[in-house]
């Protein structure tokens, strides 16, 4: 979910926004300011902070990432960013957000829709076992299956069993 993107000085504090006042914008060209935190996360780590990939706070050099110590992702100043391991990024986060300061991250992780239809729950279905008919890579069945919504999935079984009934073949092997 995108948000508006605040600006920060070089202390870390928040730098009221002269959008309200046009007259504050004369000759200035507006930019898109509607990011993703994922998309704040690529851009720390395209100016990491200098030196070794070492936690700053314990000295780990396992699952290290980019840490805002001001809890404020969109503020990418050299000051605000420190190595940090996954624990102690955590825990600087559950103190920030206790202390009401920095600002909580929201998840955006579009995922793929799953199968539309019948036809394509079979074909990732066949796929999956290996019987012919499935004309599809097993990554990407497996992709299609576990995106598929418990709710769509039972309402694709209800329509095989309804068809299977109609067929006669309700009392025999499932035919994929």
């Amino acid at each position: 979910m995108p948000f508006r993107l605040s600006s920060f000085d070089d202390a870390g504090r928040e730098i009221a926004s002269h959008k309200g006042n046009p007259a504050n914008n004369r000759g200035r060209k507006e930019e898109n300011r509607d990011v993703t935190d994922r998309a704040l996360r690529y851009r720390a780590h395209a100016n990491a902070p200098p030196g070794p990939r070492i936690c700053g706070l314990c000295g780990s050099t396992r699952n290290i990432d980019i840490g805002h110590i001001n809890g404020h992702e969109e503020d990418n100043s050299a000051a605000n960013k420190l190595y940090m391991c996954r624990s102690c990024n955590v825990r600087c986060g559950n103190t920030l957000r206790r202390a009401g300061l920095g600002r909580l991250t929201q998840q955006y992780n579009p995922a793929p829709e799953g199968a539309p239809n019948l036809g394509a729950w079979v074909n990732a279905v066949l796929s999956i076992k290996g019987d012919s008919g499935g004309n599809m890579p097993v990554a990407e069945a497996v992709d299609v299956i576990r995106a598929t919504p418990p709710s769509k999935r039972s309402s694709f079984a209800r329509e095989i069993w309804a068809i299977r009934r109609r067929r006669g073949t309700d009392r025999s092997a499932v035919p994929f």
